[in-house]
């Protein structure tokens, strides 16, 4: 029985997207945001209320330190008073709760329809506020709070974990991981209502509690590890790498300083070793640590396409540090002339300022040009290097004169450079049709010649890539838009005019970003120098 070749007429509508799986609509999209919104404004209420308190208590009832003539050289030496040690614990956390809430907020406002999302942003700002001893110092001045504290604190620590098992795609995996979690989850309402149970590990040894938490996290990062390696598709670990470094150096960071205090005796003795351990290690790295998930989550939004917030926290990221940076110029502008101004005028006239603001004015836009490169180099590094890789590309084909090694090489330097997972190069034919002169990761002998409908040869011979997403990209076969979401004209100008002869198709980005404005403009440039 002989096996019939596949057609073009063979290639099944798939035009409806797969629905994602974590993307909510309708009455569950508004109970979400409802409960979101919720509980991130009662847990950024009860940290702002718990400081006044916490400081009252701390001037009373300091750490043990302050009144234990075992550590008083020590604190002599470092010259710390209790005041600044407890300010010190809250300035830490505020870092980590401001950090957490500008994430939340950016990922809110681009994906509030995405309850894992949801789920990620909300735990992030809920354990940074929850941290500390603060909140317990509330709720002794005011113990109805405890009906509201408790759950805020129960659901901070509680997340944490599941998101390990969850993410990045809101299922549980590996399988082992669901009955963990439904233990994870009683266990911590069981100490939620009774809260003098054995069980619970606010009533535990520090060192047994550390191990304990270290222990249970330990199978988060496991899930996670496995499901990268085992699991995860070639998107979702470009997407997720830099996220799950993040949650093991936090989780390392959280726990490991209090355990090695427990085992290293020096480290717990009284004196001044002591004290700058608990300072550093325990206290500081230990609470910035938790940042590492937050920061790796933004570098995997902004380099990979996580949630695609990315440009979104690329003009956060840009503004924000504009903003600064003016005040700070203008301050510093001000007070120069103002002093220039008083040695030769007793009282600076009042136009100074408007002078001065003129001045910032006139400095915006270049300092927003720094800003913006800076902000590229350091986070968006890949786009910089792809137009420096390309340029020296242009200058190697300008050595190549075989038509056939110059193709080979445009198609296999382009899927190198932006990370592409196949694509292929078509020359025109006199008949108008498209020959394939090169394909890479591509088997399918329909796509040796390919239909190129009319709307997109006139798009094409203009000079105009054809993007997916075009309504001119619509009118191409369906087997073309299945397979290709790029199309980048390759032309000749010939007396004047500029002639279409060949296409170099493209299929999606492996990192499962779309093409942006700017690759259109680099391919464009990678495209001429072969032209």
């Amino acid at each position: 029985m002989s096996i019939q070749p596949l057609t073009w007429d063979d290639f099944e509508d798939s035009s409806v997207a797969p629905e994602e799986p974590t993307v909510i609509t309708g009455w569950r999209l508004l109970i979400a945001r409802a409960i979101w919104s919720l509980v991130l404004l009662t847990t950024i209420g009860i940290f702002a209320a718990s400081i006044q308190p916490y400081f009252d208590f701390v001037m009373f009832f300091p750490k043990f330190w302050f009144s234990s003539p075992d550590y008083s050289i020590a604190l002599e030496q470092l010259n710390l008073s209790a005041g600044f040690y407890h300010g010190y614990l809250i300035a830490l956390q505020s870092i980590q709760v401001v950090v957490c809430l500008v994430i939340a907020g950016l990922i809110f406002k681009n994906k509030s329809d995405d309850w894992l999302a949801l789920f990620v942003s909300l735990t992030l700002v809920a354990y940074a506020a929850s941290q500390g001893d603060q909140i317990g110092a509330l709720l002794m001045n005011i113990p109805q709070l405890r009906y509201v504290a408790l759950p805020s604190l129960a659901i901070a620590e509680t997340s944490l974990l599941l998101l390990l098992y969850f993410f990045p795609d809101g299922d549980c995996s590996p399988g082992w991981t669901k009955p963990l979690a439904w233990i994870w989850v009683v266990w911590q309402l069981s100490n939620l209502v009774y809260e003098a149970s054995p069980l619970n590990p606010a009533l535990w040894p520090t060192m047994t509690r550390n191990l304990v938490m270290l222990a249970w996290f330990s199978t988060g990062l496991f899930a996670q590890m496995w499901s990268y390696v085992k699991e995860f598709t070639q998107v979702q670990r470009q997407q997720t790498k830099w996220v799950l470094f993040g949650f093991v150096l936090s989780v390392v960071g959280m726990y490991v300083p209090g355990i090695l205090k427990g085992i290293i005796p020096s480290l717990g003795s009284p004196g001044m070793v002591a004290v700058v351990y608990e300072i550093l290690f325990v206290e500081g790295f230990a609470r910035l640590a938790f940042l590492l998930i937050p920061v790796a989550l933004m570098i995997s939004i902004m380099r990979f396409g996580l949630w695609e917030v990315d440009s979104l926290i690329n003009r956060a990221l840009v503004y924000g540090s504009l903003t600064i940076v003016m005040v700070i110029l203008f301050e510093l502008l001000s007070g120069v002339i103002e002093n220039l101004t008083e040695l030769i005028l007793a009282e600076p006239p009042g136009i100074i300022e408007a002078i001065t603001a003129l001045a910032i004015g006139a400095l915006i836009q270049p300092v927003q040009d720094r800003v913006q490169d800076f902000v590229d180099g350091r986070f968006y590094a890949a786009k910089v290097d792809l137009g420096n890789a390309i340029k020296a590309f242009s200058d190697k084909v300008s050595y190549v004169i075989d038509k056939q090694e110059l193709m080979n090489l445009l198609l296999d330097r382009t899927i190198e450079l932006l990370q592409i997972g196949h694509g292929a190069v078509y020359l025109r034919g006199n008949d108008n049709s498209m020959t394939v002169v090169k394909k890479n990761n591509m088997t399918d002998e329909r796509f040796d010649s390919v239909p190129i409908s009319q709307e997109v040869f006139e798009e094409l011979e203009r000079g105009d890539p054809v993007f997916e997403g075009d309504e001119t990209f619509d009118t191409l076969h369906l087997g073309m838009r299945q397979t290709f979401t790029m199309l980048v004209p390759l032309t000749v100008v010939r007396e004047g005019a500029r002639e279409l002869t060949g296409v170099l198709a493209l299929g999606p980005r492996l990192s499962g970003m779309g093409y942006s404005t700017e690759d259109e403009t680099l391919m464009a440039t990678l495209v001429d120098s072969v032209s």
